[in-house]
């Protein structure tokens, strides 16, 4: 038998041919509102999605031949699947978003890794640092360009209304990090106050935890009254500022707090390392009360341990 000795592969070869006829072998067809294109069943079943609902003979498009998408524009659903004939998408800025959305709707992972890497390679400005940022909280992947330009940035984005839209890992990172110590408490314990009230309902039960990195003793005397007279949190705990001169003689305080109308006790620690106070899972009859004293106008005890 006589063969070249080279050639150039052109996608899946025959079946890509048979598309563009759109003859008999193209065994499916994908309508998104008025556009249909028929495609071949053995190729989009690479897709979960269409893997899944091939194998479900009860299912009405397994009877009719006919698959209906109501996702994005036809342009970009078009691409997505023939993303599956290994042609790679055009992405741009305007068809990214549905691009993600119709690999994680349609579990195409090697459409989703494509987009990620797209991402990767823009420069991050003014201009896409938002899409990107919701993107990245949306589909849960990495952009480290994305990071850096919060760390140069976070004071001018860390008032803007957009930036509630993030994750509660986005929040985490920024409270933690220690490049962008140059935020005031002041401003990350307001966002932290605004981005939970947000989405209340979702986002309460990531509070506690976001809430053991702000430094309360750091809070101006403003931001402690703001907080003390917000009905919403209902947190009775925001230190006095003379709590920071206790830090020679004490290293633990245990407040007597109402939360949600339920009395607890709450114990901070002092780290002498770090220099840093700590909220700590613990109790009262943990402590060893060797030297205290009760201040009844603020309901705390302090204890020497």
């Amino acid at each position: 038998m006589e063969f070249p000795t080279s050639f150039e592969r052109k996608s899946t070869c025959p079946l890509f041919g048979q598309l563009e006829r759109q003859d008999e072998f193209c065994d499916i067809t994908i309508k998104c509102g008025t556009w249909a294109k028929q495609f071949h069943r053995c190729l989009l079943a690479e897709s979960i999605f269409f893997k899944t609902l091939f194998g479900q003979k009860e299912f009405l498009e397994n009877q009719t031949g006919i698959v209906n998408i109501q996702i994005g524009d036809q342009d970009t659903l078009e691409q997505a699947l023939m993303f599956l004939y290994d042609i790679n998408p055009s992405l741009n800025m305007e068809n990214i978003s549905i691009m993600l959305e119709l690999a994680e709707f349609l579990f195409i992972s090697t459409l989703k890794s494509f987009c990620v890497k797209w991402l990767n390679k823009l420069t991050i400005t003014e201009h896409n640092f938002w899409l990107v940022l919701r993107l990245r909280s949306i589909y849960d992947f990495s952009v480290p360009s994305l990071d850096v330009y919060i760390d140069e940035n976070l004071v001018e984005l860390i008032a803007k209304i957009e930036m509630l839209e993030i994750d509660n890992q986005s929040v985490d990172y920024i409270l933690t990090n220690k490049q962008l110590s140059y935020v005031g408490m002041d401003l990350k314990f307001d966002f932290l106050m605004r981005w939970t009230k947000h989405d209340a309902g979702k986002r309460m039960k990531y509070f506690d935890n976001l809430l053991c990195h702000i430094d309360l003793l750091q809070l101006s005397d403003s931001m402690n009254e703001k907080a003390k007279c917000d009905k919403f949190f209902n947190y009775g705990y925001m230190f006095p500022k003379h709590s920071i001169r206790l830090v020679d003689r004490f290293i633990a305080i245990i407040f007597k707090v109402t939360v949600n109308n339920v009395n607890i006790e709450l114990m901070i620690v002092f780290d002498e390392h770090s220099k840093e106070w700590h909220k700590v899972e613990s109790h009262t009859s943990c402590a060893l009360k060797f030297d205290y004293f009760f201040d009844m106008s603020d309901e705390e005890t302090i204890y020497h341990v």
